[in-house]
């Protein structure tokens, strides 16, 4: 019996977990504005270095949204010279 509870418990503490994505509003806002530039993506990759799936990410929302998304998220915001609202 014991052995059951302590798998409920791992089951539920999994349960809970999450990982925080990118937000929706955002990687849209992103992709708007892009395309707003007329530039493809692998340009706006090339533009900041970095490799063009990272970018991809950004924009279909898989990106995990912690610092190092956010300080990417600037570095678009600079190139394309706006403020997110969505942030």
């Amino acid at each position: 019996n014991k052995v059951d509870q302590h798998g409920i418990k791992i089951e539920n503490e999994t349960e809970n977990f999450s990982v925080t994505k990118i937000p929706s509003a955002l990687s849209k806002e992103i992709t708007n504005s892009r395309n707003a530039k007329q530039m493809t993506q692998k340009d706006v990759a090339n533009k900041l270095n970095i490799v063009p799936s990272v970018y991809v990410e950004l924009e279909n929302g898989k990106a995990i949204y912690d610092g190092k998304t956010k300080q990417l998220i600037q570095k678009v915001s600079k190139l394309f010279g706006i403020k997110f609202v969505n942030k």
